[in-house]
């Protein structure tokens, strides 16, 4: 969340997060050759709303207020025989007419990318996402972003995947390795990194004869204050 006034602490994490996400599709596409054309684009939402209750309060002292947003949206993606990505970035920023001071920008990011990196052997799923998290759950919690509230936090995740599948005879082996960072920009939480592995090997695939599988799976979860 991001103060356009009254403010002297930006907070961009939603911006670097799209970069961020951009370089790591940018790295990757020289690896997979024969990449499918780019599409990019932007989609641009206007809208005035006027709520009579902008604070969410439930007693009598409710207050109306008269809302203009404005909420570009940035899309690229590619679909292709190697590469599969879809990076979409939307800052939505808030204006009030009478409460000038609580003017926001949230940002969102949603960015998709799968990979082969070596063709029918090896690949990597990379997620990113920057979004608005409820701080309390039975606090008053707003459906938009209309509303001005502090029961929103903004929270980050980043997920990788590498993976190695190939065929064995008549049997199938899978190995792959995962990483899933969730971050919140509020002391209050605590940000968490998964780490783990898999390794499986199986021939449930046959039609007869003997069936056998092995599946050994590896989950390491840290907690630290931001």
């Amino acid at each position: 969340m991001t103060k356009l006034s009254n403010s002297k602490r930006s907070n961009s994490s939603g911006l670097v997060c799209a970069i961020q996400a951009a370089f790591c599709v940018m790295a990757i596409v020289p690896i997979c050759a024969n990449a499918a054309p780019w599409e990019f684009g932007t989609i641009v939402d206007l809208g005035i709303t006027h709520t009579d209750n902008v604070f969410l309060d439930d007693s009598d002292a409710k207050e109306s207020e008269t809302v203009y947003s404005i909420a570009p949206e940035f899309f690229l993606k590619t679909d292709g025989e190697r590469i599969e990505a879809d990076l979409r970035y939307r800052p939505e920023a808030y204006f009030y007419s009478e409460y000038d001071d609580s003017d926001n920008v949230f940002h969102v990011v949603d960015a998709s990318l799968t990979a082969a990196l070596v063709r029918d052997r090896l690949f990597l799923d990379l997620n990113a996402m920057n979004y608005l998290s409820i701080v309390d759950p039975v606090g008053r919690c707003p459906s938009g972003n209309i509303p001005i509230s502090s029961n929103r936090v903004d929270s980050r995740t980043l997920e990788a995947r590498p993976y190695w599948q190939q065929r064995l005879g008549q049997a199938n082996l899978l190995v792959e390795g995962n990483f899933f960072r969730v971050d919140y920009d509020d002391d209050l939480f605590q940000s968490s990194t998964e780490r783990g592995g898999r390794l499986r090997l199986n021939n449930i695939e046959r039609q007869e004869g003997l069936a056998w599988g092995i599946d050994y799976q590896y989950r390491r979860v840290e907690l630290s204050l931001i």
